[in-house]
């Protein structure tokens, strides 16, 4: 099991009404049928998740297989080494195109890095879907 990445950083920034909202690039389809998707490290002295309820999720633009994959938070000390700290939903519906949006309560949390991860026990999705991750935090 591999996992491809969702860039932030080649991704869009906006901020509406208060709120910036960043999305990732989309993803490119995926390689194993069991691969992951892993946004990028999220530096939280640029993003504040610590502390913050966010709005957070994905946008399946090509669907997946019919499978009940789900959405996680992960936390690490290092942006390297990373642990599961919530559940966001058990099945984000990844064989049905549109947006999946989750209310993350990071008010227990505190850590230098965050990443949100797709399919994090590596069920069997395909190789044809893509998606975009998103979270939104107020400013």
């Amino acid at each position: 099991m591999a996992s491809r990445t969702a860039s932030f950083s080649s991704g869009t920034t906006a901020t509406p009404n208060g709120y910036t909202v960043k999305t990732s690039a989309e993803t490119d389809a995926l390689v194993g049928t069991t691969d992951t998707v892993v946004s990028e490290s999220i530096d939280d002295s640029s993003t504040t998740w610590s502390g913050k309820k966010l709005v957070m999720g994905i946008d399946i633009t090509v669907a997946y297989a019919d499978v009940k994959a789900s959405l996680v938070v992960q936390a690490s000390h290092n942006g390297t080494d990373w642990v599961t700290i919530e559940t966001l939903t058990t099945d984000t519906k990844p064989n049905v195109t549109g947006v999946t949006a989750l209310l993350f309560d990071g008010s227990s949390y505190e850590a230098p890095y965050y990443r949100l991860h797709f399919n994090p026990t590596g069920l069997v999705v395909g190789t044809s879907g893509k998606l975009k991750m998103f979270h939104a935090y107020k400013q």
